[in-house]
């Protein structure tokens, strides 16, 4: 249980989950008014597409770890 609270209370871990939850939820729109049909599970679970979530929790997560430990830091590296 322990574990579980650590994890869900990690800023840089959140930061990531949420630039992931973001993107998502933007595909969705955009991926609406491109094909002007709604297929939730297309476009949630298909590969590809923009905005990428693998890029925007990526970036999330960078800027998390240089924001939380410095630019110079090993974490962000």
């Amino acid at each position: 249980m322990l574990l579980f609270k650590q994890f869900f209370t990690n800023y840089i871990v959140m930061s990531a989950l949420v630039g992931w939850f973001a993107a998502q939820g933007l595909k969705i729109v955009t991926g609406y008014f491109k094909n002007k049909k709604f297929n939730i599970v297309d476009v949630l679970f298909g590969s590809g597409g923009m905005p990428s979530s693998h890029t925007a929790s990526v970036v999330a997560l960078t800027t998390a770890a240089g924001l939380s430990f410095g630019l110079s830091s090993f974490a962000f590296a």
